[in-house]
C-alpha cells in the first residue's frame, strides 16, 4: 500500500511540474485601424499546429509557442491579391517561470495604403 501511495505522489507531483512549465499561454493583443482583436497561443509542441487570426486591413497574425525548446515565434503576413505575403518574422526565448513577461511593442506596416498593424504579446501562466 505505501509504495502504490508513493507511485501515486510522484505521479501526480510529476503532472503538477509539467503544467506548470507547460499550461503557459501566449496573449497579442492587436490594433488595426481602431480595431481591437486578440489572439491566443496556447503551448504546444508539435512544430506544424500555429494560431493565427485575419484582421482588419488584410493582415494575418499568426504564432506557435513550442514549450520544450522554449521558442515563441510569431509572423505577420499581409493579404496580397490571392495569397498572404510574410512580412515580419520574429523569435523570442520564453522563460516558462517568467509569467506576465511582455514581448515589447511592435508596428507593421503594409501594402497598399501604408496601414500599421500594432501587436503587443505577453506570456501568461495559467494557474
Amino acid at each position: 500500500m505505501n509504495k502504490r501511495l508513493s507511485i501515486s505522489l510522484i505521479f501526480f507531483i510529476c503532472s503538477f511540474a509539467f503544467n506548470f512549465a507547460y499550461g503557459a499561454q501566449i496573449i497579442c493583443d492587436t490594433d488595426v485601424s481602431n480595431s481591437q482583436s486578440q489572439l491566443r497561443i496556447e503551448s504546444n509542441d508539435d512544430t506544424y499546429a500555429v494560431s493565427k487570426i485575419d484582421l482588419p486591413g488584410g493582415f494575418r497574425l499568426a504564432g506557435q509557442y513550442l514549450p520544450s525548446r522554449t521558442k515563441f515565434k510569431l509572423y505577420v503576413y499581409i493579404n496580397s491579391k490571392d495569397r498572404y505575403v510574410l512580412l515580419s518574422a520574429q523569435e523570442f526565448i520564453v522563460n516558462p517561470k517568467a509569467c506576465s513577461r511582455s514581448f515589447g511593442d511592435n508596428l507593421v506596416y503594409g501594402e497598399p495604403y501604408e496601414r500599421d498593424l500594432f501587436f503587443q504579446c505577453r506570456q501568461i501562466c495559467k494557474d
